[in-house]
């Protein structure tokens, strides 16, 4: 039988991934350099388990979803089947509209976080009970494809989506045994004073589990440290775990580990329960 999620409530994000836009790889779950036009109406695509919701959003942003859908969940059958009875959604949010402009979330509007903030500003979350028995994450469509003038304020290479689909992977699609593992690896780490990929990884294991997936697979650059070998060589427990439920990494090694601004100091990321 499915084991009992983790109840963690709303994620919210203020605030890539790219796929098969531009001729990209699976692998790196950064934003679409060239994506197509924007299709008016609405787009759906359900992918290992995950349904892939975007209406009047470019047909790239749904490509950059499904790239680190893929990149995740390829590797576990029963983790896409827990995802499948738990009905997830990637609900993309058009970069012209509101998160509470969409009937999945439009019951927020008005409403306000858990630490003050007017979810109508917001522009992800990690996951929510929604209508019809749906649990959303909400993707802003800035983060997942290259715009003129965008108003995306994260690192170029930094895969908020992917992030944001982690938090689910962790309340939703691992076993009972597995979020153990993950609590018990970050009161490890809490213990040991470090290393941090990023100081944001270090709040809870809801966000040391997230920020490493991110570093793992090549998409936490710029935010803090990067890559699947800075992983295996600082947090050899994580790095273990990770293998296990992603398989082996496909980033390729990155070379800016040399120097993060956001390392010791506030990052931009900034989730909440509601």
């Amino acid at each position: 039988g499915q084991d009992q999620a983790v109840a963690q409530g709303p994620n919210a994000h203020p605030g890539g991934g790219q796929g098969r836009g531009g001729g990209a790889s699976w692998a790196r779950p950064l934003r679409v350099a060239n994506p197509a036009r924007r299709q008016n109406g609405p787009q759906t695509r359900t992918v290992l388990g995950v349904q892939i919701i975007g209406t009047n959003v470019s047909p790239s942003a749904l490509d950059a979803c499904e790239a680190f859908v893929r990149l995740t969940l390829a590797n576990r059958r029963d983790m896409q089947e827990r995802m499948a009875r738990n009905n997830v959604a990637l609900v993309i949010i058009p970069s012209d509209k509101k998160m509470t402009d969409l009937p999945q979330f439009a019951s927020l509007r008005g409403t306000q976080t858990f630490d003050g903030r007017v979810w109508d500003d917001v522009r992800g979350s990690g996951g929510m009970q929604v209508a019809g028995g749906v649990w959303a994450i909400a993707v802003p469509e800035e983060n997942l494809i290259a715009q003129e003038n965008s108003t995306d304020g994260y690192a170029e290479g930094y895969s908020v989506g992917l992030h944001e689909l982690a938090h689910t992977i962790h309340e939703k699609a691992v076993t009972n045994a597995e979020r153990r593992t993950i609590k018990a690896l970050y009161d490890a780490r809490k213990a040991a004073n470090g290393p941090w990929t990023d100081t944001y990884a270090s709040a809870n294991e809801y966000e040391y589990f997230s920020q490493c997936t991110n570093c793992y697979q090549g998409a936490n650059r710029g935010q803090g440290l990067n890559g699947p070998r800075w992983l295996e060589t600082n947090d050899r427990p994580m790095f273990d775990f990770l293998l296990s439920v992603y398989g082996p990494s496909q980033a390729a090694e990155d070379s800016s580990n040399e120097a993060h601004a956001n390392l010791n100091s506030p990052v931009a990321i900034n989730e909440a329960t509601a």
